[in-house]
């Protein structure tokens, strides 16, 4: 199993140990199509915001965001959020 830091994965300060074959994903250059709703949620998800305020922020209901939230796991392969943020960082599909 190849380890590696979460600093090598998406350049951030704490280093945590990574099981990247987990996920495979996460080692395939193909880009994805999430829509801009969804890039923008995922943009909310990985700056720290919670549903609630995501939906208010962008005049949506909670279950709008919730379902926004479902699809960007589906479509990155992923088991969750802090998945779909680290492969959103390291492939550039938000900043």
């Amino acid at each position: 199993m190849d380890f590696k830091s979460s600093k090598e994965m998406i350049g951030l300060s704490v280093d945590m140990p990574l099981f990247l074959d987990s996920y495979p994903i996460l080692n395939s250059p193909r880009r994805l199509s999430l829509t801009s709703r969804e890039q923008q949620t995922l943009s909310f998800i990985a700056a720290g915001y919670t549903a609630d305020e995501i939906a208010r922020a962008l005049y949506l209901s909670k279950e709008t965001i919730d379902s926004h939230r479902k699809n960007i796991i589906k479509k990155l392969g992923v088991a969750n959020v802090a998945a779909a943020v680290a492969y959103a960082l390291r492939h550039k599909l938000i900043l």
